[in-house]
């Protein structure tokens, strides 16, 4: 995987060594908050350095990660006139880049793609393993691919723009990782909590470099996800189901926090993970003071049942045996759950989070 941190990416002398090999036409996948910010000033470099530029802006959100927005977008782009020799630039989060990828992976039977992830999610987690994918009424990402970019671009200078809650929404996924990774870089990150809220340089620089660290490692050992690389789905099967059933109103990297609560109490459930680290987990995702604290548990089992880790119809969970050590289950790392230990995570999560 091609990814290069610390970049400035409207230097024109980068833009313009990088982009010398690939094709002159560029379709710029973006949406419209990171269009607001960036957009135009993206596009004059790209076209001062030789390009020609098609911008294709789509509006901001998880509900937009649709059938319907890629169709859009491809017939967009065949009634512009591009074909196999085009460019796409994913330039925005992790809606953009799934859906970009995805399309690229596709439009003429696959054209490359770079990915500029400008969100902390995009970062850490959407722009890194080459996972694509969109939407459906029956749950989140259930059509897509695997298609790695020509490179992926990451400058951290897009966080300053960063809404709070966005910021916490991948800040989740760094947690993550150090829940099923790396213990040290899980109580590093909750001993700097503050200071990465307040975008510290320094932690910044070390969050993303041993988060995008960790992602790459898990993915190159398994990268079409028969194995190991279900870690990565730690808190999804659960977080994803919220997702859903809130239509979306509650940020992924909320859902994701919720999940990891009851997929936590999950593992402590089962006998493998000490009520110690349990309780270091639960006061790790209360120190991030989401907004929406209380969930409506109605309609999460029928939505756990389309996870991709689902298997006879039965959803599948990543455990815990301590923090940094995913239970491995004979190398499927993930298993069924009692319906009743499952119902009763659910509760507990709710608990947790309307009396904090």
């Amino acid at each position: 995987m091609n990814i290069e941190t610390d970049l400035n990416i409207f230097d024109h002398q980068f833009l313009k060594r990088s982009l010398d090999p690939f094709p002159k036409k560029v379709a710029v996948v973006t949406d419209a908050n990171v269009h607001m910010l960036y957009g135009e000033a993206f596009f004059d470099v790209l076209r001062d350095v030789g390009k020609e530029c098609y911008p294709f802006v789509i509006p901001a959100g998880e509900q937009f990660k649709t059938r319907e927005i890629k169709q859009q977008i491809e017939d967009d782009l065949f009634t512009k006139g591009l074909r196999r020799d085009t460019l796409i630039i994913a330039f925005g989060g992790g809606v953009v880049t799934d859906l970009a990828g995805f399309i690229a992976s596709t439009f003429c039977r696959g054209i490359p793609l770079i990915l500029i992830p400008t969100t902390l999610m995009g970062m850490v987690d959407a722009a890194i393993g080459g996972k694509n994918a969109i939407n459906l009424p029956f749950g989140k990402n259930l059509l897509g691919t695997f298609y790695l970019p020509e490179a992926t671009w990451i400058d951290a200078s897009f966080l300053q723009t960063l809404p709070n809650d966005q910021f916490k929404n991948g800040l989740i996924e760094v947690i993550k990782h150090g829940l099923i990774a790396d213990q040290p870089f899980f109580d590093y990150l909750n001993l700097h909590m503050e200071l990465m809220l307040n975008l510290n340089q320094a932690c910044i620089a070390k969050m993303l470099a041993t988060s995008i660290r960790i992602k790459e490692e898990i993915v190159t050992q398994d990268p079409w996800e028969k194995g190991k690389r279900r870690i990565l789905n730690f808190g999804h099967t659960i977080g994803h189901a919220i997702e859903k059933a809130s239509r979306y109103e509650i940020l992924h990297g909320e859902a994701v926090a919720l999940g990891i609560l009851a997929e936590s109490f999950l593992s402590y459930s089962l006998g493998f993970l000490s009520f110690e680290d349990l309780e270091s987990i639960k006061t790790c995702i209360l120190n991030l003071h989401f907004s929406h604290h209380c969930v409506d548990i109605q309609g999460l089992s029928e939505a756990m049942n389309f996870d991709k880790k689902s298997l006879n119809g039965k959803p599948r969970f990543v455990l815990l045996e301590e923090i940094g050590k995913p239970k491995g289950f004979n190398g499927a790392y993930c298993s069924e759950v009692d319906p009743a230990l499952i119902k009763d995570s659910f509760f507990w999560m709710k608990d947790v989070m309307c009396c904090h």
